[in-house]
Order: structure tokens, then C-alpha cells, then sequence
């Protein structure tokens, strides 16, 4: 497919809500779809009506995109007699295009469109499918076989993209307590971020997920932030608290250290402990000396340095240390805590393909879905 036109009339409805006049655009930013279209030429006509006011819900523009170029295959399929599978494959840009630049000016990071393709054949055994359908109409039976690909634009972020800025904020503290408190400016309303970004943080902190708390949509407590709308709050207020964490960890290390009397750059983080055996290993591993066995050493080697009976010590016992301030690094702040603003340098672009099989047989309906996406 060498060119594409897209002429719409979109019925706005009687007046414009917060997105309005932007849907029926974005629409246009996704016609490219999972295809490799050299021009794109997009007329809009937006139209005052009757009825309600239009507005971002679910899809928002996206799905139009899809239905109009994935329309558009299914016909160049019919009008020259190729498998609709194949006109798809035809247009996708290969594996070692990507980064791919669309017509319509968005980025495409990375995919494998045609692996995607076929690995969906395989799995649906396509062919087998082909030949069920051709004798299926010879006797006077119809199946119906569906194919779509699409790319699905996701994680709206990048501000340059945006009306009002794209980015997204976190904060992440650990109390006295030992008890860990997120800040995220995303504001989830039932898409799960309050189990989701705990989980990041009980992960990355080593910390049991029930002592995690997240707060969000208190702006008596909570730092400015853009909000969940657009596939984007665990994509990138999940990155906003997963790099805070990483600031926080980064302070931890240093008062852990401290605490330790050992080199900053020698100790190891983990299951929520900052240890000296793992600072141990990692030397002798960095080390061109032979590693020694456990419980051997060579001749005449130096007494281990006292540590006061501490070999290690918790994220918990950093957090009360650094709250207390009374034995800190120098230059080093009380508290244990981290804010981050997340700005994402593209969206995040993922690819679908589906294949949809209907048919009727003795006047009882079937329908079989087979979806495989790629990221």
C-alpha cells in the first residue's frame, strides 16, 4: 500500500467536553496502524450537532483508526484475490526497520510484526482453517474468518504530545516504622494501580506487601501529577515509583554503609538487607585472586575487622537510623524518602493480531478468538 486518504465528518455533539475536538485527530495519529504506508493525507471536518457532547472514554479514536485501515486491507484482499493474512503481511515493515517512523510522525521503538503473524497462524492452524471454510461453502455453509492487526498507542506521556504535560510524579517513603508509604500522582478509579505499585515497591524494597500503602487523589498530601487516563498509569507512574525507589535506595546504601563501616560501593542489596558477605563475594569476584572455599583461608591471613556482631542490616534499620539522625554520613539529610518526576520519551506502542473465527453449522452459532500481542 503506497497511500492512504482519510476523509471524516466527526460528529462532535452539541459542545465540547475536555477531549473533544482531540479525538477524531487521534484517530488520524493512528491510521498508519501496523503497516508501512509511505503518505497519509488526513481531512477532518469536525461538526456541531444535536446530540451529547463527545469525550475521551474508553478507546477514544483509536479503535476508528483500526476499523478504517484494517477495512482498507480486507478490500485491497478482495479486489486483487489475495489471502487477507497476506496483504497484512506484505505491509509490515520488516524486523530490522524498527525503529520504524510512521507517516503520521509517531515512533514505533521496536516489534516483530510478521513473527507475530505467524506465530498466530501456527497456533490457529490458519491453513486448516482455509480449507474447513472452501468445503464448508460447497455445501452451502458459511464460515467466516476475521483477521486484524492492529498497533495500539498506549502510555500517553511524552509532554511535547500533550495539551498539558505528559509526565507523571511519586514519592516513596519508608517511616520510622519500617512501613512503607507511596505518593502517586496517578489517580486510578478502578484499574488496580493500589496493588500494582505496591507490589513495585515490595518487590524492589524487600519489604511484605501488606506494610505498603498507597495514596493518591489527596492533594492535601500529594505532589502535583497529570493523572490515569490514556493506558499510561502503571506505565508511567509505575516507572515514576519504580526510579524513586531507585533514588531512595541509592540514600539507604550510603547510610547503610555507614552503619556498617563498609564501602558504599562494596555492599549488596538484597531481600530487603544490606549484607557484608555479599560485599565479600562481589569483591572476590571482581578480585583476580583465587576464591577460597568457605571455612579456608591461606596462610597468615588477617582476623576478619570487628563489626560489633553486625554482618548486615535491614532497609527497616536504615529507615529508623536515618529518621533519628543521630549517626548520619556527613552531608547526608534525616529521613528516608525519594521524589521523582517521570518524563517518558515515547509512547508506548503494542501490536495486536487477532483472528476471529465465526460459523454456522446445523443452525448453531460458534465463534473461536485467538489474540496474540507482542510489546
Amino acid at each position: 500500500m503506497t497511500g492512504l486518504r482519510y476523509n471524516v465528518f466527526a460528529d462532535l455533539g452539541a459542545y465540547h467536553q475536555l477531549l473533544t475536538p482531540a479525538i477524531p485527530t487521534l484517530t488520524g495519529l493512528m491510521l498508519s496502524g501496523a503497516y508501512k504506508i509511505p503518505a497519509i493525507q488526513i481531512n477532518i471536518t469536525g461538526c456541531f450537532t444535536n446530540k451529547m457532547a463527545t469525550d475521551a472514554y474508553r478507546g477514544a479514536g483509536r479503535p476508528e483508526a483500526t476499523y478504517v485501515v484494517e477495512r482498507a486491507m480486507d478490500l485491497v484482499a478482495a479486489e486483487l484475490g489475495i489471502d487477507p493474512a497476506e496483504v497484512r503481511r506484505r505491509n509490515f515493515p520488516a524486523a530490522n526497520e524498527f525503529p520504524f517512523h510512521t507517516a503520521t510522525g509517531l515512533d514505533y521503538d521496536s516489534g516483530n510484526y510478521e513473527a507475530a503473524l505467524n506465530k498466530a497462524q501456527e497456533l490457529s492452524s490458519y491453513q486448516n482453517l482455509r480449507e474447513e471454510q472452501k468445503k464448508a461453502r460447497e455445501q452451502g455453509k458459511l464460515i467466516g474468518i476475521g483477521v486484524s492487526t492492529y498497533v495500539e498507542i498506549c502510555a500517553l506521556g511524552p509532554s511535547q504530545a500533550m495539551p498539558a504535560g505528559g509526565w507523571e510524579s511519586a514519592t516513596v517513603r519508608i517511616e520510622p516504622t519500617g512501613k512503607v508509604t507511596v505518593l502517586t500522582g496517578a489517580s486510578p478509579h478502578g484499574q488496580g494501580q493500589e496493588t500494582s505499585f505496591a507490589q513495585i515497591a515490595a518487590d524492589e524494597l524487600g519489604v511484605d506487601l501488606n506494610d505498603v500503602t498507597v495514596i493518591h487523589g489527596d492533594t492535601g498530601v500529594v505532589q502535583y501529577g497529570i493523572g490515569t487516563f490514556g493506558s499510561r498509569a502503571t506505565a508511567v507512574g509505575g516507572t515514576a515509583v519504580l526510579i524513586a525507589i531507585q533514588k531512595l535506595k541509592e540514600k539507604a546504601n550510603k547510610i547503610a554503609a555507614h552503619m556498617l563501616q563498609a564501602d558504599a560501593a562494596r555492599l549488596a542489596f538484597e531481600g530487603g538487607r544490606y549484607s557484608l558477605p555479599a560485599t565479600k563475594a562481589a569483591a572476590a569476584a571482581e578480585s583476580s585472586e583465587p576464591v577460597l572455599p568457605v571455612g579456608e583461608a591461606p596462610a597468615a591471613a588477617l582476623p576478619e575487622p570487628e563489626l560489633d556482631g553486625k554482618s548486615g542490616v535491614s532497609i527497616q534499620d536504615v529507615a529508623l537510623a536515618a529518621h533519628l539522625a543521630k549517626d548520619l554520613p556527613p552531608d547526608t539529610e534525616p529521613g528516608l524518602s525519594a521524589t521523582y518526576f517521570f518524563e517518558p520519551k515515547n509512547f508506548n506502542i503494542s501490536f495486536r493480531y487477532a483472528h476471529l473465527r465465526r460459523g454456522d453449522r446445523s443452525r448453531h452459532r460458534r465463534c473461536k478468538v485467538l489474540a496474540l500481542r507482542c510489546r
